[in-house]
């Protein structure tokens, strides 16, 4: 029978595990203030007053409605109804560890333990060195233009050239086994040398401060610029952030993750300001790396070098983070000058600039036109097929589940981006794409004239009105909402009239429905039925939303739709129907608001422009 499981491992795995992320699986939560905040899954709320705590020796979470707490493995047994073994051994294997037994392994978590020991020793001996005045690394520091601040909030220390340093050291005498499995010493143990030799010294820390790693970069000509400590117990390449700890120590709060390259770079942009440097362990693309930052903070700017491998870098970061995105995150892209790194370029442009160029950073919509549009001339038919095809694969890696407002809404992007550039907006029309500044190749050169109405759309699919009315009907659809649907079928511009129902309290979800499409339909700039359904074919999922209220019998024909002076009596008397329902409830809306701030101006304007529809 097996023994029990160790305390020990219980506790580090309840720490080491990213209960954010488990949670995530399950809640949708946003970023607020030092906690993560969603709907309980515990109980039906309206209003979020579930929170999850990152800070602190342990992760938990607390519903101030129900009362739900605990840790990740609390949360594991509550919500997937799992017995406390089960749970642990569910945690262990997402952390890649096997689940010990008191009599198998009674001295795995006494090793851990001597670990973090070893890692923090090595830490203090290599500051010491530095300390000393070893020059090679301080000339090197100085021409780097990094303070002593910096020096003492990173940690930096030295490693001297003789291998000695760890290897010689009395201190290390009893923990010297536990420095080899860190790989920070080689050989055997009457022969023992130091990993890092002649380099300058980067401690690698956790979220609680303890160095679990070192990086190295050498002060000499080694072929190796930059060595990292080996895998193990402690150091999981894929799962470290570096400098995240020491940003929050130094800034206290951090929003926005700013992720680079290098240590150097890290360490310059937090001496000018910047808070919230990053650097991932290897390479910026790694699943796992960008799954963790999108876990630390909703916002992250990638700020690579400008060369080809610096594009190449973003591009491949885009790709890779676009099935692992939920709504309300903000990823963004920052190609700095060519030959330069963040480094130089703080140093050259200051703070300042750099924080206002961080907050311009090209936002993933834009990037991601950007790389879609590169090397295609769109005055070609061909060249807009090919930025359809693009752009549809890049948007099926989008999970829906997770981010349907952000697929939907790229969707429309692309949608507007081929149809204008296929010219359906006739003379003078505005090219969309264009305008988003993401010319790509070859878009330059032909904005501002009229497009060829008769070329070719790109292969999309074009529904037709009985397609509208597949899918089951679920919801109920008021005579009100049809009467106003049924006329911006059968001509689109009515929905610029549609818009003067901005300042009613709606409470029917399908008239509000229908009010949205109508809203859609202007944000598309769509002016004929042939666009409407073309648009419709390219955003299925707006298409399912709203089908119940397609679901008219004249549709199969468009027989009965209303035409010529029938359309406009029907829109007319539509639109003030709804008027003389909802002027009452949101006049009553809008005198309680203006008691509680009589001086708002836009209370009072709608106040007025209410009254005048009595």
């Amino acid at each position: 029978m097996a023994g029990r499981i160790p305390d020990a491992f219980i506790d580090e795995i309840n720490r080491r595990a990213d209960l954010v992320g488990i949670v995530r699986d399950r809640v949708d939560l946003k970023k607020a203030g030092g906690s993560w905040t969603g709907r309980c899954p515990f109980h039906d709320e309206k209003t979020p007053s579930f929170h999850v705590y990152e800070t602190g020796d342990f992760p938990h979470y607390h519903c101030y409605g129900c009362e739900a707490h605990g840790n990740t493995l609390s949360f594991l047994t509550s919500i997937d109804n799992l017995d406390f073994v089960s749970a642990v051994e569910n945690l262990a294997g997402r952390l890649g560890l096997e689940v010990p037994r008191e009599q198998q392994d009674r001295e795995r978590y006494d090793e851990l333990k001597s670990s973090y020991s070893a890692a923090s020793l090595a830490t203090e001996l290599y500051q010491a060195e530095l300390q000393r005045g070893a020059s090679l690394a301080t000339n090197y520091l100085q021409e780097r233009g990094v303070d002593q601040r910096m020096q003492a909030l990173y940690g930096i220390g030295y490693a001297p050239s003789a291998g000695k340093l760890l290897a010689q050291a009395s201190a290390t005498e009893k923990l010297r086994p536990a420095l080899h499995s860190l790989g920070l010493l080689r050989g055997d143990t009457n022969a023992a040398y130091d990993q890092f030799r002649n380099r300058l010294i980067f401690p690698i820390r956790d979220h609680r401060g303890r160095t679990i790693g070192f990086g190295g970069r050498t002060l000499g000509d080694d072929k190796a610029k930059y060595i990292n400590s080996v895998e193990s117990e402690l150091f999981k390449k894929s799962q470290v952030v570096y400098g995240l700890w020491e940003s929050k120590q130094h800034f206290g709060k951090v929003e926005r993750l700013v992720v680079v390259e290098g240590y150097l770079d890290v360490i310059a942009l937090t001496q000018h300001g910047i808070p919230g440097a990053v650097a991932t362990m290897g390479t910026a693309t790694n699943e796992d790396s960008l799954q963790r930052l999108l876990t630390l903070s909703e916002e992250v700017v990638f700020c690579f070098d400008g060369d080809n491998a610096g594009v190449s870098a973003a591009k491949k970061a885009m790709e890779k983070i676009l099935p692992l995105l939920h709504d309300g995150q903000r990823v963004a892209f920052m190609l700095l000058p060519e030959g330069e790194d963040p480094d130089t370029h703080v140093r050259r442009i200051g703070g300042e600039a750099m924080a206002e160029a961080l907050d311009e950073a090209l936002p993933l919509s834009l990037f991601l036109f950007r790389v879609l549009g590169q090397n295609l001339d769109l005055s070609l038919a061909e060249s807009k097929s090919l930025l359809y095809k693009r752009g549809t694969e890049m948007l099926n890696l989008i999970n829906r589940q997770t981010a349907p407002t952000l697929h939907n809404s790229l969707r429309e992007d692309l949608w507007k981006a081929t149809r204008d550039q296929h010219g359906y907006q006739g003379a003078g029309g505005k090219s969309a794409y264009k305008g988003r500044g993401n010319g790509g190749g070859g878009n330059s050169g032909h904005g501002g004239g009229g497009y060829d109405r008769f070329k070719r759309r790109p292969q999309a699919p074009t529904l037709s009105f009985s397609q509208l009315m597949e899918g089951s009907r679920t919801n109920r659809a008021t005579p009100m909402a049809r009467s106003l649907v049924s006329c911006l079928l059968q001509d689109p511009a009515c929905a610029a009239r549609a818009g003067t129902m901005a300042d009613f309290d709606v409470e029917e979800a399908a008239e509000r429905d229908a009010l949205g499409f109508a809203q859609w339909l202007r944000d598309m700039e769509i002016g004929s039925t042939a666009d409407l359904l073309y648009a419709l074919g390219c955003n299925p999922d707006l298409a399912e939303r709203l089908h119940y209220l397609f679901d008219l019998p004249a549709l199969d024909t468009g027989s009965s739709l209303p035409e010529g002076s029938m359309l406009e009596q029907q829109l007319q008397d539509t639109l003030a129907q709804m008027k003389r329902s909802y002027t009452r409830s949101t006049l009553l809306r809008v005198e309680q608001a203006m008691r509680l701030d009589p001086a708002d101006a836009e209370l009072k304007a709608q106040y007025k422009r209410l009254i005048a529809e009595l």
